[in-house]
């Protein structure tokens, strides 16, 4: 994993999926869009699946516009983000097909960090 994405608490959390070069059209094969942000384990990995999700994401569509592709904007807002311990997180976004296909996004770190205001 790559280093790990810095949010205040007290902060929206805003992560996107794209989906690069697809047309609007294109996410109709996509039933669902969901994610969760959970602690992270001891160093930084993945926990294990039964691990209580911290927080949910909110999913919105993102339509095709002028540089920008396609895709999903998750969000944490605010109000639930100052609940969060400081501490490392991880998230993926899970994609129910139409066809009943499940695809998982690669993980995501986000670090909490206190809020100086």
């Amino acid at each position: 994993m790559v280093a790990p994405v810095r949010y205040q608490r007290g902060e929206t959390i805003k992560v996107a999926i794209l989906a690069q070069g697809a047309a609007d059209a294109d996410l109709n094969v996509v039933a669902a869009v969901s994610a969760v942000l959970k602690p992270a384990a001891r160093g930084g990995v993945v926990p294990a699946a039964d691990v209580e999700a911290a927080a949910t994401f909110d999913v919105e569509l993102i339509s095709k516009s002028a540089g920008s592709d396609p895709g999903w904007a998750l969000k944490i807002p605010s109000a639930q983000s100052q609940n969060l311990t400081p501490g490392l997180y991880v998230t993926n976004g899970v994609l129910q097909m139409q066809n009943g296909d499940v695809e998982k996004i690669d993980p995501l770190l986000l670090q909490i960090e206190e809020s100086t205001s």
